[in-house]
C-alpha cells in the first residue's frame, strides 16, 4: 500500500521563500484560529485537489482524502510565505526545491512580485499581524478560480526542451498570465481599501485599536477577529466610523491630549514597551550574548524604559447617554444613535468619567455602565451583575452599544426614571452630571417624571437632547432638555456632537 510522501507532512516547509520562526508563529496563530484566514487556505487546497492528483505520479495510488491533507499543506505554506511578504520582507530562495505538488506556487509569487498594486498592500499593512492575515486571506481567495492557469505555468516552466510555441499557444498563455494577474491584482486593491475602512472603524471603537499590536503582544488574534467582525458588517463599520469622526472633532474642540499621546518624560519604569526602551536596553539587542537577556526583559515586561506622562481634565461627573432604540429610529437615524453613543463612551473613557449607556424602545432594553476606573458592568431585569470574561471588556461594551437594532414603540418615562434612580447599580445623579439624550422625539413624557427632571436640574443636572428626524420640534424633548439639536439636520453633525460633548463636565 503506498503512503504519502514524509516530505509532504513536514511543518512550515519553506517553498520559495525563508520565513523567521517569528513569522511562521503569527501566521499559524492566525491560519488555526478559524476566520478568514482558515477558510481562505482550505478553499483554495480544495481547488488544487484534482491538480495534484493528475501531476504528481507519486499520489497515483494515495488515498483522496491523504491528498487532500498534502493540497493542504502545500497551500498553508504559500499561506505563510504570502503572510512573510506583506507583514514583513522575507528573502527569496533562488534555486528552491519545488516538486509536482509544489511548483504552482512560484508562478503565483511571481505574479505578487511584479504587481505595483502588491507594493502598496505592502506598505498599507506591512508590520501588523491582523491585517496582513487578513490581506493574505484575500489574495489566496483570489488564486482558487485561478488554480488551473497556475499549473500551467508551473508545467511549462518544467518543461524547458519541449518545442517552440505557436503564435496562438502563446497568445493563450499570455491570456492566462492576464488572467491571474488581474485577479491578484484586484485583490490587492480591495484589501487596500478594506485595511483603510478597517482602521477608520477600529478608531471609532477604541483609540488606539487602529494601530498594530507591540511586538510583544502581536501573538494574540483577539484584535484580528474584532477586525473580521466589523469587516463583514458594514452597517457596523459605518456606526465605528462616524463615532471615530465625532470623537475626533470633539478632541479639537476641547483639545484634550489622549491617554495613549503622552509625550512628556518623568521618570524610567519597568515595561515592554520597546519603542520607550532607554538606549542602555536597545544596545543589548546588538550583543550576541545580551540580545538573550534584552529578549527575556522584553517578554517578562521587566526592560527599563522611560514613563510618560501628560495633562488630562479629571474629577469630572458622570455621563448619563439615553438612546432611543423603537422601531421609528431605523434607518441612518438609528446609525446616528449608535455613532453618539460610541463616541460618547470614548470620550467618558478619556476624560476617565463614567458613563452609563441606557437603551430604550416602551421600556429599558438595555444598560451598559463603564465606571471611572474602566470597570465594565451590565443591568438586566434591575439587578446588577458583573461580568469577567472577554464581554467585559471596554470593546465588547461598545459593539454591544454598536451593534443593537430598532423595535418597538417609545416612552420617555422608563429610561429617564432609570437615569434619575439607578444606573448599574449606583446612583447617577450629582451636581456635576450630564444627561444626554438621543431619540427621534415621537413619545410624550409624564407629569411626575417631568417634574423629578426640574427638581435634578435646579441641583445641577443638564440634559443636553440630540434628536433625529426633526426631533426638536417635539414638546417632549423641548420639555425635558436644557438645548436641543438636530444632529442629522445640522451641516456638520459631528461639530455639533462634539460640541455637546465638550461642554459637559467639570463645572
Amino acid at each position: 500500500m503506498q503512503t504519502k510522501p514524509q516530505a509532504h507532512t513536514a511543518r512550515h516547509r519553506d517553498l520559495n521563500y525563508e520565513t523567521t520562526r517569528w513569522q511562521s508563529i503569527l501566521h499559524h496563530r492566525r491560519a488555526t484560529a478559524g476566520g478568514a484566514l482558515t477558510s481562505a487556505i482550505d478553499g483554495l487546497a480544495g481547488a488544487v485537489v484534482e491538480r495534484v492528483s493528475e501531476r504528481s505520479p507519486d499520489l497515483a495510488g494515495v488515498d483522496r482524502d491523504d491528498v487532500r491533507t498534502v493540497a493542504r499543506d502545500v497551500t498553508s505554506d504559500l499561506s505563510r510565505e504570502v503572510f512573510a511578504r506583506v507583514y514583513d520582507d522575507p528573502e527569496r530562495i533562488e534555486e528552491p526545491d519545488l516538486d509536482g505538488t509544489t511548483r504552482w506556487t512560484r508562478p503565483a509569487h511571481d505574479v505578487l512580485g511584479e504587481l505595483p498594486e502588491f507594493e502598496t498592500l505592502n506598505r498599507s499593512v506591512s508590520g501588523d499581524p491582523d491585517l496582513s492575515a487578513l490581506a493574505a486571506a484575500d489574495l489566496l481567495s483570489a488564486l482558487v478560480d485561478k488554480a488551473d492557469d497556475l499549473f500551467g505555468e508551473a508545467d511549462e516552466a518544467q518543461d524547458a526542451g519541449a518545442p517552440e510555441r505557436t503564435p496562438s499557444e502563446e497568445r493563450e498563455r499570455e491570456q492566462r498570465r492576464a488572467a491571474v494577474r488581474g485577479a491578484v491584482r484586484a485583490a490587492c486593491r480591495a484589501a487596500v481599501e478594506s485595511a483603510d475602512e478597517v482602521r477608520s472603524a477600529l478608531s471609532g471603537l477604541a483609540p488606539g485599536l487602529e494601530r498594530a499590536p507591540a511586538a510583544n503582544s502581536q501573538e494574540s488574534t483577539v484584535r484580528m477577529d474584532l477586525i473580521e467582525r466589523v469587516r463583514s458588517d458594514a452597517r457596523l463599520r459605518d456606526v465605528l466610523q462616524r463615532a471615530g469622526r465625532i470623537r475626533r472633532i470633539r478632541d479639537r474642540r476641547a483639545r484634550v491630549r489622549q491617554e495613549d499621546a503622552r509625550e512628556e518624560v518623568v521618570d524610567v519604569e519597568r515595561g515592554g514597551d520597546l519603542a520607550r526602551a532607554l538606549p542602555s536596553e536597545l544596545a543589548r539587542f546588538a550583543h550576541p550574548v545580551l540580545r538573550k537577556v534584552a529578549l527575556r526583559n522584553l517578554l517578562e515586561r521587566q526592560m527599563v524604559q522611560y514613563r510618560l506622562d501628560g495633562t488630562e481634565p479629571v474629577g469630572r461627573g458622570p455621563v448619563v447617554l439615553l438612546l432611543d432604540e423603537s422601531y421609528s429610529m431605523d434607518g441612518d437615524a438609528h446609525v446616528w444613535a449608535r455613532a453618539v453613543g460610541v463616541a460618547t463612551l470614548n470620550v467618558a473613557r478619556a476624560q476617565r468619567r463614567a458613563c452609563t449607556v441606557v437603551g430604550f424602545n416602551g421600556g429599558v432594553t438595555a444598560v451598559h455602565h463603564v465606571d471611572a476606573a474602566g470597570r465594565c458592568q451590565r443591568v438586566s431585569g434591575g439587578a446588577t451583575h458583573t461580568d469577567s470574561g472577554p464581554a467585559a471588556s471596554f470593546e465588547a461594551v461598545v459593539l454591544d452599544v454598536a451593534t443593537r437594532v430598532p423595535s418597538g414603540g417609545t416612552s420617555f418615562d422608563a429610561p429617564l426614571t432609570l437615569a434619575l434612580d439607578l444606573g448599574a447599580g449606583r446612583s447617577v445623579v450629582d451636581p456635576r452630571a450630564d444627561l444626554l439624550f438621543v431619540t427621534d422625539g415621537q413619545a410624550s413624557v409624564g407629569a411626575g417624571t417631568l417634574e423629578r427632571i426640574r427638581a435634578a436640574r435646579a441641583g445641577g443636572l443638564r440634559v443636553f437632547g440630540m434628536t433625529v428626524n426633526g426631533g426638536s420640534v417635539s414638546s417632549a424633548v423641548r420639555d425635558v432638555c436644557d438645548e436641543v439639536v438636530d444632529i442629522d439636520q445640522e451641516q456638520d453633525a459631528g461639530a455639533a456632537i462634539g460640541q455637546r460633548l465638550v461642554a459637559g463636565g467639570g463645572r
